[in-house]
């Protein structure tokens, strides 16, 4: 029995997170900006040690729609991500923009290759 409630308790946790807004599952608290982390296993990081463009694209995507189970149509991204050093003397100083309609997000790496990502709901105007 305390099986059975368990799972039922579960899968109506998990039904009333996938029914939250994307925006709400970003931000969990009223703030302007959330910091997330998905963990190499999460979003197959490469053999990469630098945060690149599609590094960035597919950590932001595990973290949307794999994680917070997002919506393809709630959020879109209009433009691919634009990434660069933070230190040119630090090879694995990149640092990730990636925009969308909800607002942006900021990608790094650590040296684990999980990728650190803070969203921002500030909108970028096109």
């Amino acid at each position: 029995m305390k099986k059975f409630l368990f799972f039922f308790i579960l899968a109506a946790t998990n039904s009333a997170f996938a029914q939250l807004r994307c925006i709400d599952k970003l931000l969990p608290i009223p703030r302007p900006s959330a910091a997330h982390q998905v963990t190499a296993a999460e979003w197959r990081a490469g053999q990469e040690d630098v945060m690149g463009p599609d590094e960035a694209k597919r950590a932001v995507s595990t973290l949307v729609f794999s994680k917070l189970l997002c919506r393809s149509n709630e959020i879109d991204f209009p433009a691919a991500p634009t990434c660069g050093p933070v230190d040119v003397t630090i090879p694995g100083s990149n640092t990730c923009y990636y925009y969308s309609t909800l607002g942006y997000f900021i990608i790094t790496q650590d040296s684990e290759k999980n990728a650190n990502i803070i969203f921002n709901k500030t909108k970028r105007v096109f």
